[in-house]
């Protein structure tokens, strides 16, 4: 072969050899992207979901409508919740069935009718068009609240969630012009509220909360020029102690003590006692006053006022109680001290009763007709005795006469009149907002 010739030969045979080289791997390349199509195929139709099947909720139920689509292994891929409030919530779910996402929009103004045929092809027909108000992500678990985000229908955001490392949730809420107005935390463990900042308008600080122990809260309200006003301290869920702070440096502070079937009060101004408010299971309440040393000086027992009772017949009235009874716990100067019992309506005197020891005998009772006349006067144990004596009798007409306000014996000056607020002071309960967060959004109902 001459060289020509060979030359020739091994350029056909390399043209043909890189022919044949370019068919194959083009050859191998359809058949790669095929396998690739097929793979895609299969992963597709095992994704795919198989089924949308209604589940039915309790007649009681807010719900409306509950759709969930299964793959193949009947686990659920989206799960759609409708209310009764028209609100729509679309869950995401993981490859295990567990709920990932959760998107809550906000009410159809179409009718439900347009998109019922579409419902049974693709669950979240007709959402497209309408807001989203609530997005939570959710931990691995499927319920605990990971992140949320709720929004106005202008997509304004109002409020958002997070997830501590601790499990305590943080929620930040925000008003109309986006200015943050409270910073709250929640405890992983039961959603209690432990923590709380509240902010006005101008971003100052309103009010705080904060745990002090495992049961203890305090709570601090304050004014605008940035001091405490009042403060709350309570044993879970009710108030213990109730601290006003006073511009000029006094301070206020009331505590409360409730027991099986009575409720007590007692409010201290600079560390004393100034009152103390007694509430029993019969609605009656007995308010006991201090004087300036912190030493009783008097009991008043007020009763609830009638509803019927005419306004003329209503004297010593406060909030729906009139002053029934006082009692002086501390004697005169002639060594006496009473008991002086009004008429309801806290208006008309009733009886007087004059202890003359410091023991309860002996005494005297005056008891007084709604005219205001002496209806009887009696002494009881007189010289050490228990019996009674009529002094009713012994007196002249002129004595019986005298109305009970003009007799001496009925007299009573304003510290005996003293009125003081019967109800207790707001309670923290009125500050806080219902606890949330422990598991689940509010608005979810995945049971």
């Amino acid at each position: 072969m001459t060289g020509s010739k060979a030359l020739a030969y091994w350029t056909t045979t390399t043209i043909v050899l890189l022919a044949l080289t370019i068919s194959a791997t083009i050859w191998q390349r359809k058949r790669d992207q095929r396998d690739l199509d097929t793979a895609a195929q299969v992963e597709r139709l095992q994704h795919q979901p198989q089924s949308i099947t209604v589940q039915l909720r309790p007649a009681q139920s807010e719900e409306t409508l509950r759709l969930i689509e299964l793959d193949q292994q009947k686990r659920p891929q989206r799960i759609r919740i409708d209310w009764n409030n028209g609100l729509t919530c679309l869950v995401h779910c993981d490859a295990n069935g567990r709920p990932q996402q959760a998107l809550i929009y906000q009410q159809s103004k179409d009718s439900d009718n347009s998109i019922s045929s579409e419902l049974s092809k693709d669950i979240a027909a007709g959402l497209s068009g309408r807001a989203v108000v609530r997005k939570t992500n959710f931990d691995k678990d499927g319920l605990t609240i990971k992140e949320e985000t709720v929004l106005d229908a202008d997509q304004t955001i109002r409020e958002t969630a997070t997830r501590l490392k601790s499990g305590d949730l943080v929620v930040n809420v925000y008003g109309p012009s986006s200015n943050l107005e409270a910073i709250r935390t929640y405890a992983h463990k039961n959603g209690e509220l432990i923590g709380e900042k509240v902010f006005d308008g101008q971003g100052r600080l309103q009010s705080s909360l904060t745990k002090e122990g495992t049961k203890r809260v305090r709570r601090d309200l304050f004014g605008k020029s940035g001091g405490r006003t009042i403060s709350f301290v309570y044993e879970g869920d009710r108030v213990e102690t109730v601290i006003i702070w006073q511009s000029g440096g006094d301070l206020i502070s009331e505590t409360v003590k409730n027991e099986y079937s009575r409720t007590t009060r007692t409010v201290y101004e600079n560390g004393k006692p100034v009152y103390e408010c007694q509430k029993s299971y019969n609605e009656s309440m007995v308010v006991t006053h201090y004087d300036s040393a912190g030493d009783k000086s008097c009991k008043q027992e007020w009763k609830n006022l009638p509803k019927d009772l005419p306004a003329d017949q209503q004297g010593l009235v406060s909030e729906g109680y009139y002053l029934a009874e006082v009692e002086e716990l501390r004697a005169d100067a002639a060594g006496n001290r009473r008991v002086i019992a009004f008429y309801p309506g806290g208006k008309i005197l009733k009886s007087v009763r004059t202890f003359k020891s410091p023991g309860w005998l002996p005494l005297t009772d005056k008891t007084y007709k709604v005219d205001g006349t002496l209806e009887s006067y009696i002494s009881q144990g007189d010289n050490g005795s228990y019996e009674s004596t009529d002094l009713y009798l012994t007196l002249s007409d002129e004595a019986k006469a005298v109305l009970a306000k003009d007799d001496p014996d009925a007299a009573f000056g304003e510290a005996l009149k003293k009125i003081v607020s019967l109800k207790p002071s707001p309670t923290i309960e009125s500050f806080n907002p219902p606890a949330r967060g422990l598991g689940r959004s509010p608005f979810l109902k995945l049971d």
